[in-house]
């Protein structure tokens, strides 16, 4: 009983690249014995390490290249992914000028999780449950969320006055245009890593987030509609496998989220104060791009009859226009000629 499973040590790190604290996850297990006598109980262990920073203030113009430490980074592989270690998520900070780096989420990307009954998590809370998306893994996740009629029409409304909106500041950044949407559906995260062991002082190293465009709704109070209203958020990434054909390495080669839409109709009958639930959902999909992979060749056969240069018999020539029995004749004497004065050489 209470067998060690896996061990997580987190060494902490300040500035002045000293140790400022270390803690160790422990996780324990019951394992249950063989039946067979002559057969071994065997138990996997996993062993984990990760360095972090400590709270840093990088807003004295400190250049983070120079404080490897003052940076968060984690790795889901060396270099290309291992499935089922989290998809590492950082967001880039374009105004930092030469500090330019990535602010990478450890251990990875996370989507809005739900509570336990299936409803959405208080937005009044400091944090709210999060699910980590990890490689090569589709998942779907989503809440329910009850509304009034005014409370759905003040999230149709395309402003952030309704306290389950929020403004996509990763589209804002990146279009200009102020999209609102609900707090559960909100990307934060502005790029992947290429690889599992993409550095945050490499920008280059970062796959930018693509997020098509959508369009905002609005309400309709006679039909107490609100259309297109966003209710999904889907993620997709296309995976390639690169490198040795012995040992290709999984990568990011394409990212992109998109929010879907749909018109949601305020159904529910009652006074003053009745509720409707709107399902808010949140996928993700890997999908495998199939053009690197290895295909068996085989060369072509060789042909039966040899052939011959055009010449080389010069300076004779054969005229195909004399009919094709003389030429064959011609090629014949030749051919004759040439093997009997090999031969008498020979001799």
């Amino acid at each position: 009983r209470r067998a060690l499973s896996k061990i997580t040590w987190t060494v902490v790190a300040n500035s002045k690249n000293q140790i400022s604290a270390v803690a160790a996850d422990i996780v324990l297990t019951d394992l249950v014995a063989s039946n067979v006598s002559s057969v071994p109980t065997v138990s996997s262990q996993e062993f984990n390490i990760e360095y972090v920073a400590a709270s840093f203030d990088m807003s004295y113009g400190v250049n983070a290249k120079a404080y490897g430490n003052a940076v968060n980074m984690s790795r889901s592989g060396n270099p290309g992914y291992i499935t089922g270690l989290p998809l590492l998520g950082a967001t880039r900070d374009y105004a930092a000028g030469e500090t330019d780096t990535m602010t990478a989420r450890v251990p990875g990307m996370e989507v809005i999780g739900s509570a336990t009954d299936g409803t959405c998590p208080n937005v009044t809370r400091s944090g709210l449950d999060t699910q980590t998306i990890n490689f090569g893994q589709d998942m779907m996740t989503g809440c329910m969320l009850t509304l009034t009629k005014e409370e759905l029409a003040t999230m149709c409304d395309g402003t952030d006055t309704s306290p389950y909106i929020t403004l996509n500041e990763r589209v804002l950044a990146s279009t200009g245009k102020s999209l609102y949407v609900p707090t559960f559906l909100n990307i934060t995260d502005t790029h992947v890593g290429m690889f599992g062991n993409a550095d945050p002082l490499d920008t280059t190293q970062w796959l930018e987030l693509d997020i098509g465009t959508t369009d905002e709704g609005t309400w309709d109070e006679a039909t107490m509609t609100c259309s297109p209203m966003i209710t999904s958020l889907n993620y997709k990434f296309l995976v390639a496998y690169v490198g040795s054909v012995d040992n290709p390495q999984a990568k990011v080669i394409s990212a992109s989220a998109s929010y879907g839409r749909e018109p949601v109709v305020f159904s529910a009958e009652g006074g003053e104060g009745v509720t409707q639930n709107v399902m808010l959902s949140t996928t993700v999909s890997f999908i495998t791009y199939k053009g690197t992979e290895s295909k068996a060749y085989a060369p072509p056969a060789p042909p039966i009859l040899f052939t011959m240069p055009y010449d080389v018999f010069y300076p004779f020539s054969i005229n195909s226009a004399a009919g094709t029995r003389v030429s064959y004749v011609v090629v014949a004497l030749l051919v004759t000629l040439t093997s009997a004065a090999l031969l008498v050489q020979a001799d």
